[in-house]
């Protein structure tokens, strides 16, 4: 969702610009490009990829120019290593004799939470600042315990950040077999649930409802959610359903063969008291 300076915002600006001038400095227009390899859309990073943000400007060629970047995450500076891989990094280059210069944020393994709003600003001789919101999109599950034979079991499938993926096609599927609603054994609702969480994470919920589950229902699930358009892309995420009971050589359950052994203890030990 794109922002909008309010009126106060812009005469903020203006002001800002006004200060520089008189600081000697020269108001600028930022360039800005999204280059990173796994996403759907601009600014829409898929989980786990490597955020890759370039701001650049030109300007008149000087003899004299210091120029440095900063870039911050939601107001504030994203600290950078330039000797761990694992961490953000920040990549500046400067060409007085071209007139130009850039700098690169690369964050690697980007999460739901490095959704939000990031700032490259540009101070020195030439000032300048470019804001861009990330919208990171990724695919959450649920995993399930069945702690009794007949309970409903429900599976979740939460896409966050993909407001247009095909809700059709976000499927449930069993050993490669979709599942769908047979008011028998399955059950899912016709429509997501919306889920907010604040301004840069929002999604919605699938389910699949598993009715009357049984140990016989423990084992691997798969939703996989999928969109046709810029990048198109497929993501299939796992669930997992386990059940504790374990069926014995008489037919009953682990749970009521430790039971039943109990029982038979404390009457044993009622009977050796007498």
């Amino acid at each position: 969702m794109a922002r909008f300076l309010t009126p106060k915002g812009l005469f903020a600006l203006l002001l800002s610009m006004l200060a520089h001038l008189c600081q000697g400095q020269t108001p600028v227009l930022l360039d800005f490009t999204d280059n990173t390899k796994d996403r759907f859309d601009e600014g829409q990073p898929l989980a786990g990829a490597t955020l890759e943000l370039t701001c650049k400007v030109n300007f008149q060629p000087r003899s004299e120019l210091m120029q440095s970047f900063k870039w911050l995450f939601n107001g504030e500076e994203i600290p950078v290593s330039p000797f761990d891989p694992s961490k953000p990094q920040q990549k500046d280059r400067i060409n007085i004799a071209g007139g130009e210069a850039d700098s690169t944020l690369y964050y690697p393994g980007v999460t739901l939470e490095n959704s939000g709003l990031y700032t490259c600003t540009l101070d020195g001789t030439f000032v300048g600042e470019f804001h861009k919101e990330i919208y990171v999109i990724e695919v959450v599950t649920n995993n399930v315990t069945l702690n009794r034979t007949g309970q409903n079991a429900t599976l979740e499938c939460t896409v966050y950040n993909w407001p247009a993926y095909d809700y059709d096609s976000s499927l449930f599927k069993r050993d490669g077999v979709q599942l769908n609603s047979n008011g028998k054994d399955y059950f899912q609702p016709p429509y997501a649930k919306p889920i907010f969480k604040n301004d840069y994470i929002s999604g919605s919920v699938n389910e699949l409802v598993i009715l009357n589950a049984g140990p016989e229902d423990a084992g691997e699930y798969t939703c996989g959610v999928s969109l046709i358009g810029p990048r198109s892309h497929i993501i299939t995420k796992s669930i997992f359903v386990t059940s504790p009971t374990k069926k014995v050589a008489n037919g009953a359950s682990f749970l009521e063969s430790s039971t039943l052994s109990f029982h038979l203890l404390v009457l044993l030990s009622v009977l050796w008291s007498l």
